[in-house]
């Protein structure tokens, strides 16, 4: 895909081959990336140094240093009431001549340190990116006191970048950062980079300093090698632990609970698979206590990894790359998307290269690229498309997979537990297999669930899967009394018997999250500063990676027919999911998020155990921003989407196994904090969204919550959010004219096109429901979801009060009131408008004798548009927009069943190819009059658009060349009144066609637009 070439990582590589130009007058150092600054078992600073020259000459003109660092962490102060926080990482330079500077931090406050626009807008060091591109003016640099002051130069030779880690990160669980990138500049944005020495990307256990972290070497025997790896493995599975070895203090001593394969996967498949080089393992094994030969055993034993079959497990990813990143990656000189590849690589992900640098950078990868940039209608109907309707379209409509997003998904890092719930709770372990089958009991053990499912003889089924997560939130529920929580305008509410299990905090919790009960059962190194969301997000954590292990590592990705057999209730298996997932009836990581674990739904509020109920949203010294919280919640949930987005099965809603209501809102938050635009990112979330419901699921008693809900598979979604302030969706006509309009369209025709599908449980024929949608307020309806449930028919709709929510996803009447005339403002088409605006009609008549007026709630004066959309396979389409209602579509090629000559008006549809149409005339419905297609073979072969009248009108014609066919189209307005259509002298056919013509008629001013 060519939109990949124009990415941060194409010029970043573009650096690296320039900076091997060699150095002439100089033995050329060379460098390796990433650099690695891990702290291991040292109590202080941690450094890195990298020597590295100059191309010759160009020392003087260095100005610039540019840095891609991966996992910079923000280390806010200790203390309660401490303000801003302490740097993690520094960086100094000695050149040539001897000569340092002084230190520069590596950190938010430092203004010399600059962050992309993008970087700061999501929060900076320790927001939502992991991964950041940091920019440092050497002016900025100075020399210290002892070189004489000034500002600090390079030489052209041996300059050592001198990176250091600050040991007050090591109580955070930072205990190590990389450097995947680095160049030096003339200044700005100036290239290429002055580095003279060859930099080079070493794979896990390539690099040249690899033996100084393993144990054995090449002279070992073959006997002697098993020997180390089994103890190794023995040390793995079984060695004692330490937190945070030989700090002072007692936030940083004493054995832990966990060992190694706890936290991660049991055999450490994880750390090979996602390539953490030796030094990485070896220097994170001595942190947690391991001597020196105990730790080169580890490394050893992980490198040596093999799967079931015996061979050597790849290290497809990196520790910097986010796993599941979607997109393409390059394979043979060839951008090739991710479900094109081996399912064993999908968990690799894209790379960061792979993440966009805007929201806008989106439209391309969903959207056909036509070559001109822009998006038309047609485009965007033929990739919202439901596969209940369209039988060709792809199975689960759009492939979240393969569409690259401008976030940075959660690295591996952020999925590994900090602490082991068993560092929480002793009893983690002991829960008796027994009582976890009952549901709600105390006892509840996820630890034993998942043991189930490692060790299951066979395929674990879609029901059994979900063990693990319901077994976690009973356990992390068990003891609650209350919920605890903070209210949209900023307020302290407590509720009753609390269902939701990880927002149930301490404060009110009588076991399980209770503040002193965390204190006393947690081991000693945490039980200061443990607190119950630091709690809550290890246990959904510990889920998440286990999760992993059992899809991933156990090979379940590409099984979801499997998985999902004897839990279908269609025997038809191609009605299931076919694409790759983890297929589940609950969620499998977005509980991670903020939001589902944070007390306040927005971000995490830290370890100080401070309840204020006069002032919740106080920020503490550990405290998130909030920009931070909507950017991880944003993530976790699409995470979630692509890796289990439901899949068309029974038992999933609105809220399981994602929430896409609150995905919707969360996109909306993100967009509001950041100043960022997320507007490719909350269709493609629609659009899935849609895609993913079941129309035939339902329930006799509860509407279509099982399938196509109303709470998320509504038309105002597609407009805006429950504010109905339409920015977020309207940013769309920044990325291509009209293109918030064509969503619009396709959304209400899709939204139509079900709710009068025959297989739709309630389905609309223009004048009764054939089945009766279940209605608020009847008493089979007492306990059923208030989303999926229509207002009475005799409700009277009402205008909006002038409240925060203009739309009401618990009342589809007064949504669909207000809604209507806000779609005809922005120009939906008026065809899809009047059929919304008939269902209504009879959805709600209103009480006899005050009928609902809904045809007020449509202007007829004002503009009205006449589109003409031509696609270059030879496929237009027309739509006349006023009271001569008609849609067509015309196809050379064999129609496919989106091919259809439709008259939505009439309910009249037909096939019609041109082939078969020589001589022939096709008669549409158009309300009170016809319109006739006719095909002539006069040479050219020319297709006529006319009014119903028995000889051609003397009018000009607009002629259009299509290969070997010429279409020329015209619509009669009124007696005596046409639209011309005249071609311009300048344009011609090569692929697309682009015209306007305007017609002035009356009041109303008829526009010819979008046409390719």
């Amino acid at each position: 895909m060519a939109w990949c070439e124009t990415r941060i990582w194409a010029w970043i590589l573009a650096l690296f081959l320039l900076a091997a130009t060699p150095n002439l007058h100089a033995s050329d150092p060379g460098f390796e990336l990433p650099i690695v600054v891990a702290a291991g078992d040292t109590t202080g600073y941690a450094k890195k140094e990298v020597t590295v020259n100059l191309r010759p000459g160009t020392a003087s003109s260095a100005k610039y240093i540019r840095l891609r660092v991966h996992n910079l962490q923000r280390i806010p102060q200790s203390g309660v009431g401490q303000t801003g926080e302490v740097p993690m990482a520094y960086l100094q330079i000695k050149n040539g001549a001897g000569v340092l500077s002084s230190w520069i931090a590596l950190s938010n406050n430092n203004s010399a340190v600059k962050l992309t626009a993008q970087a700061k807008a999501y929060g900076g060091i320790g927001g939502g990116h992991h991964s950041l591109l940091l920019g440092i003016d050497l002016a900025n640099l100075k020399k210290t006191v002892g070189s004489g002051g000034g500002a600090m130069s390079l030489t052209d030779n041996n300059n050592t970048f001198i990176f250091r880690i600050n040991p007050q990160a090591y109580k955070e669980g930072a205990s190590a950062y990389r450097v995947t990138f680095m160049s030096v500049t003339a200044g700005g944005n100036s290239w290429p980079s002055l580095l003279a020495g060859t930099a080079s990307s070493y794979y896990p256990g390539n690099a040249n300093d690899s033996g100084d972290y393993i144990a054995g070497n090449s002279s070992t025997s073959a006997s002697l090698m098993a020997w180390i790896i089994s103890q190794g493995k023995l040390l793995w599975e079984s060695e004692t632990l330490k937190a945070r070895p030989g700090l002072a203090n007692t936030l940083g001593k004493g054995d832990i609970r966990a060992k190694c394969m706890d936290c991660h996967t049991s055999t450490g498949y994880d750390l090979k698979y996602f390539g953490y080089s030796n030094e990485s393992i070896y220097k994170r094994s001595r942190f947690h206590g391991l001597s020196d030969t105990e730790a080169k055993r580890v490394t050893r034993y992980i490198r040596n990894l093999k799967d079931k079959n015996g061979v050597i497990i790849p290290s497809y990813g990196r520790p910097w790359n986010p796993p599941y990143q979607p997109g393409s990656v390059n394979v043979g000189g060839t951008d090739t998307p991710l479900s094109q590849l081996a399912v064993e690589r999908w968990a690799a992900g894209a790379g960061e290269g792979g993440v966009l640098d805007s929201d806008k950078e989106m439209m391309l990868p969903v959207f056909d690229d036509n070559g001109d940039g822009k998006v038309w209608q047609w485009e965007v109907d033929k990739v919202f498309r439901l596969s209940q309707i369209n039988g060709s379209a792809a199975h689960l409509g759009l492939s979240l997979i393969d569409i690259p997003i401008h976030l940075q998904l959660p690295d591996w890092n952020r999925w590994l537990p900090r602490v082991h719930p068993v560092d929480i709770w002793p009893d983690f372990k002991d829960g008796n297999l027994e009582e976890q089958q009952h549901n709600g009991k105390d006892g509840a053990d996820p630890y034993k669930a998942y043991l189930s499912l490692v060790n299951f003889d066979g395929t674990p089924r879609r029901w059994q899967l979900g063990a693990l997560l319901n077994q976690g939130r009973r356990f992390s529920n068990e003891g609650a009394t209350q919920g605890y929580g903070t209210s949209w305008e900023g307020k302290v509410v407590t509720y009753g018997n609390p269902t939701n299990p990880y927002r149930s905090a301490g404060k009110f919790n009588t076991k399980r999250l209770n503040a002193a009960n965390l204190k006393n059962y947690s081991s000693a190194a945490y039980s200061n500063d443990m607190h119950d969301e630091y709690a809550k997000r290890a246990l959904t954590h510990w889920i998440g990676v286990k999760y992993f292990e059992i899809y991933h590592v156990g090979e379940l990705e590409n099984k979801t027919l499997l998985v999902a057999k004897n839990a279908n209730p269609y025997p038809d298996s191609s009605e299931i999911a076919g694409e790759w997932g983890w297929l589940n009836r609950g969620s499998t990581v977005f509980d991670n998020a903020p939001h589902k674990t944070a007390r306040n739904t927005r971000y995490w509020e830290g370890r100080t155990l401070q309840y204020d109920p006069e002032n919740p949203l106080q920020l503490d010294a550990d405290d998130q921003s909030q920009v931070a919280g909507y950017y991880a919640s944003v993530v976790w949930y699409h995470l979630e989407v692509i890796l289990n987005s439901g899949h068309k099965l029974d038992g999933t809603s609105v809220s399981n196994p994602v929430d896409w209501a609150y995905n919707y809102s969360l996109i909306e938050s993100l967009r509001t904090e950041s100043k960022q635009a997320q507007a490719m990112l909350h269709i493609v979330t629609l659009m899935k969204n849609w895609q993913v419901r079941d129309i035939r699921r339902s329930s006799t008693t509860g509407g279509t919550i099982g399938g196509w809900g109303l709470r998320t598979c509504t038309p105002y979604i597609a407009y805006s959010f429950d504010s109905g302030i339409s920015d977020l969706v309207a940013d769309l006509d920044g990325y291509s004219p009209d293109l918030y309009r064509y969503f619009l369209n396709t959304a209400l025709m899709t939204w139509m096109r079900v709710v009068k599908h025959p297989e739709f449980p309630y389905t609309f024929t223009g004048s009764a429901f054939d089945k009766h949608w279940p209605r608020q307020g009847e008493p089979n309806t007492i306990g059923q979801s208030r989303f999926s449930l229509l207002s009475e028919p005799g409700y009277k709709p009402s205008d909006w009060n002038g409240s925060w929510q203009l739309f009401d996803s618990t009342n589809s009447a007064d949504t669909f009131w207000r809604l209507l005339p806000l779609l005809d403002q922005v120009g939906v088409d008026r065809v899809y408008l009047e059929d919304f605006k008939n269902w209504c009609k009879t959805a709600w008549p209103g009480a006899s004798g005050g009928l609902n007026d809904w045809d007020s709630r449509l202007d007829d004066s004002g503009a009205n548009t006449l589109s003409i959309h031509v696609k270059p396979d030879k496929v237009f389409r027309i739509q006349n927009l006023q009271h001569t209602r008609f849609h067509l579509r015309f196809t050379g090629s064999d129609p496919g069943p989106d091919d259809l000559v439709a008259s939505p008006i009439a309910n009249w549809q037909t096939r019609w190819r041109p082939e078969q149409a020589q001589g022939q005339w096709m008669y549409i419905n158009a309300e009170h009059r016809k319109v006739r297609l006719h095909a002539q073979p006069n040479g050219s072969n020319s297709v006529g658009l006319a009014p119903d009248t028995e000889t051609w009108p003397s009018v000009k014609w607009r002629v259009l060349s299509l290969g070997n066919w010429k279409v020329r189209l015209q619509s009669k307005l009124g007696k005596r009144k046409y639209i011309t259509m005249s071609e311009q002298p300048e344009t011609s056919y090569s692929g697309k066609i682009k015209y306007i013509d305007r017609v002035k008629r009356d009041r109303s001013i008829w526009k010819l637009i979008d046409s390719d």
